[in-house]
């Protein structure tokens, strides 16, 4: 316990391993997803129909039937 506390309040973080080959998050998600950063999801809107629970999924059906 004592070495946990070794650095007051602070936790220590850091890179584990780096693998220099493959690029980065960062460098990579461009060319994965090219409108991320002037559309992320956070900022999307939501298809509110493509939520609505079919006939088939709809819990009280199944209640109703069983």
């Amino acid at each position: 316990m004592r070495d946990a506390y070794a650095d007051g309040n602070r936790i220590p973080i850091g890179a584990f391993y780096v693998y220099k080959t493959v690029p980065t998050f960062e460098e990579r998600l461009p060319r994965r997803i090219p409108t991320y950063l002037e559309a992320p999801p956070a900022l999307q809107r939501i298809d509110m129909t493509a939520l609505q629970p079919s006939p088939r999924t709809c819990s009280s059906n199944y209640l109703a039937n069983t």
